[in-house]
């Protein structure tokens, strides 16, 4: 029990792995307009994942762009998961991009930076910690404002099927 609690906190967030991956592959895709990609996220054992545009990446180059990526995913999960998790990564050499997954493993906040490489390595976490409480609190603002009840949501990751309307 201790490990587990220990992993938790290491990471910050207690998604299931396979909710962490579900339904990444099929959104990346919609948003990447034909080009490259990639994107890794952390368990909440503490173990980096990937998913790729060439669907065959057990492992990414370790070059200055994958290594800031995973820095952005461990540092956001640790301090602003609020109940969800961060995926980060790369469309070509020239987006990044940050996805956060709410607590049932679904897709809620897409982020794609146009922000040149040279310029996005000078952030810190700091100023990406920054970036997730914003889109958090729109994302929260706009949930409100919509009125669902957790009846009316589905959960995709987990397999729920979206509800026939009449």
């Amino acid at each position: 029990m201790t490990a587990i609690i220990t992993d938790h906190l290491a990471t910050g967030h207690n998604l299931p792995t396979k909710w962490l991956g579900a339904r990444v592959v099929g959104w990346m895709w919609s948003i990447c307009e034909g080009f490259d990609w990639w994107v890794c996220t952390i368990t909440r054992e503490g173990e980096y994942r990937y998913a790729s545009s060439d669907g065959t990446l057990i492992d990414v180059p370790c070059n200055d762009q994958t290594e800031y990526a995973r820095k952005v995913v461990r540092y956001l999960n640790q301090h602003c998961c609020h109940g969800g998790a961060w995926l980060a990564g790369w469309i070509g050499k020239r987006q990044f991009v940050l996805i956060w997954k709410d607590g049932d493993g679904d897709i809620k906040i897409n982020n794609v930076c146009d922000v040149p490489w040279e310029q996005i390595r000078e952030w810190d976490m700091e100023d990406w910690a920054e970036q997730a409480e914003q889109a958090l609190s729109v994302y929260h603002e706009m949930h409100r404002k919509m009125g669902w009840s957790q009846s009316e949501q589905i959960k995709l990751a987990q397999g729920e099927k979206p509800r026939q309307r009449h």
